[in-house]
């Protein structure tokens, strides 16, 4: 709830009580959102099953992410052989991102299920 209230671009640390803003910058992503669920108390109790050490990442939910859904997997196989870049897991699941605009990449995707999105950030004043 601390990030909602603060919103933008931030580090946040602690249980999430501790947001630090950081200055906003251009990106752009592209998103492929799966057509499979991950069930977020699942991928919990995967991580807790998989204990320390886990290995640093963008996200450290992907691996027990992974294991409460195994065709999460697979997806993210295929994003990197058709972009050339290492997709990251959105939280939990099923959502995945690689960094620029791979819409074209990625569009043989959809006729599996999936939606291809591309987004980028925006800063304070777009908003206005």
């Amino acid at each position: 709830i601390a990030f909602c209230l603060v919103g933008g671009r931030a580090r946040v640390r602690g249980i999430g009580e501790i947001v630090d803003p950081l200055p906003h910058f251009e990106r752009t992503v592209t998103l492929v959102i799966p057509p499979l669920r991950v069930s977020t108390p699942a991928a919990y109790r995967a991580w807790d099953e998989l204990g320390e050490p886990r290995a640093p990442g963008p996200n450290d939910l992907e691996p027990a992410a992974i294991v409460a859904e195994p065709e999460l997997a697979r997806w993210r196989d295929r994003i990197r052989e058709m972009t050339g870049r290492t997709p990251v897991l959105a939280g939990s699941g099923a959502t995945w991102f690689v960094h620029g605009k791979h819409d074209n990449a990625l569009a043989a995707l959809g006729s599996e299920g999936a939606e291809i999105v591309v987004a980028r950030t925006t800063g304070d004043r777009e908003l206005e």
